[in-house]
């Protein structure tokens, strides 16, 4: 009687979870169609006119990436973008020797009219990112 009282529980509480992780499941169901309606009203842009494109910075944060700087530097600065309405900031906080090759890379990319820049900070303590 006991064994078959607790096997019962058991299942009524693992029930009870699943039942509970489907709501939220339909949850986020619900808020998807409802922002998928307003999507559609959200502003767009047009690209053919130069005065409506926005202004965009991106901002890559790194630290001691040797293997990966030439790479991402080499992709962003192939973005399909206007490069008068693009700033890249390379935020990085290297101690390795990623931190001479990655400043060669951004001079090389700011020579062919990329507005990028090297943001970096001599004292990390402190600070987690």
């Amino acid at each position: 009687m006991i064994l078959e009282s607790i096997i019962i529980a058991v299942y009524s509480v693992a029930l009870l979870l699943i039942f509970m992780y489907a709501l939220a499941q339909l949850n986020l169901l619900f808020n998807y169609l409802s922002a998928r309606k307003h999507h559609k009203n959200a502003p767009t842009f047009d690209f053919s006119k130069e005065e409506e494109i926005p202004y965009v910075t991106i901002q890559l944060p790194v630290y001691n990436e040797l293997y990966v700087m030439q790479r991402l530097l080499d992709n962003i600065s192939e973005i399909d973008y206007p490069k008068e309405k693009l700033e890249i900031q390379v935020l990085d906080d290297s101690t390795d020797e990623s931190f001479e090759e990655t400043a060669n890379h951004i001079n090389q990319l700011r020579k062919t009219g990329l507005d990028i820049q090297h943001v970096t900070r001599k004292n990390r303590e402190g600070f987690k990112a």
